[in-house]
């Protein structure tokens, strides 16, 4: 004969199985429901990727002007600093010159 703690149990076993399989698995209706209530919010959160990536790229290629110019302007800059301090050194030169034939000529 069969105790009644092991029918309880089998009948428990046989229980939680049923609920299991019957209730694990959604219908094809049920996932077509609730993908078609998150379709807009997928199509606005890509949207406003591509309105972002749009705007990195935008300013990335001001950023990359900015940078040519900032190298065309250092370069100009350079190019007046040298042009400006040529005179000054051929002055410098031309009066280290004279101070040397000044010594020489005192010296004799």
């Amino acid at each position: 004969m069969v105790s009644v703690n092991r029918r309880f149990s089998v009948l428990g076993v046989a229980v939680l199985a049923g609920i299991m399989v019957l209730s694990g698995c959604a219908s094809r209706k049920y996932v077509r429901l609730q993908v078609q209530a998150l379709e807009p919010a997928i199509q606005e959160a890509t949207n406003a990727a591509k309105e972002n990536a749009e705007r990195i790229d935008a300013v990335d290629r001001r950023a990359q002007q900015g940078v040519t110019a900032a190298g065309a302007a250092d370069t100009k800059a350079s190019q007046a600093q040298t042009a400006a301090a040529a005179p000054r050194l051929q002055r410098r030169l031309r009066t280290a010159r004279l101070i040397r034939q000044i010594r020489v000529y005192n010296r004799r």
